[in-house]
C-alpha cells in the first residue's frame, strides 16, 4: 500500500524563525533586566539606559530618554564607542547602554557582565525551548 505525506517544510523553517527570534529578544530583554540592578546609581541615567536593540542601533538620544543626569557625561561624550553585549555568533541583538560613559562603568563595576553571565547557560537554554514550544515544535535540552 503506498503512503502518502505531505512535507510542510515552509511552515517548519517558518516555525523556527519566529521561535528563534523570541527566544533572542526575550534572552535580550532577561540580559537587560539583570544588568539594571547590578549597575552603577548615582543619578539612575546608567540604569534606565540599559535595553536591547538591532546591531545598527546607535543610540542617538538615549541620555534624554533615560531622563539623563550624569557628572560624568559632559567629559567622555564622544569619545568612547559603547560596546554592547552580543547574542550567540551572530549578533542579532545588542543588549548595554549607549551612553558614553557606560564602558568607562563597565570596567568598573561589570554590570553587562554580570547580566550575561545570570543568563547564560540553563536560563538561555530555557528560553529557547519555550519558544519552540511555544511554536509547537519540541526541543531536547542538551
Amino acid at each position: 500500500m503506498p503512503v502518502e505525506h505531505t512535507w510542510h517544510g515552509d511552515e517548519l523553517i517558518a516555525r523556527g524563525r519566529r521561535a528563534s527570534g523570541r527566544a533572542a529578544i526575550a534572552i535580550a530583554e532577561n540580559i537587560a533586566a539583570n544588568a539594571k540592578p547590578a549597575a552603577p546609581v548615582e543619578y539612575g541615567t546608567l540604569r534606565r539606559s540599559i535595553h536591547a536593540a538591532p546591531p545598527e542601533y546607535d543610540g542617538e538620544g538615549d541620555f534624554e530618554a533615560a531622563g539623563g543626569r550624569s557628572t560624568m557625561g559632559a567629559d567622555l561624550a564622544g569619545t568612547i564607542k559603547p560596546q554592547a553585549a552580543r547574542i550567540g555568533p551572530v549578533c542579532v541583538l545588542e543588549v548595554g547602554s549607549w551612553l558614553p560613559y557606560a564602558c568607562v562603568q563597565e570596567t568598573r563595576h561589570h554590570y553587562m557582565t554580570t547580566g550575561v553571565q545570570l543568563v547564560q547557560g540553563a536560563r538561555a537554554s530555557a528560553i529557547v525551548i519555550e519558544a519552540f514550544k511555544q511554536e509547537g515544535m519540541s526541543v531536547a535540552a542538551g
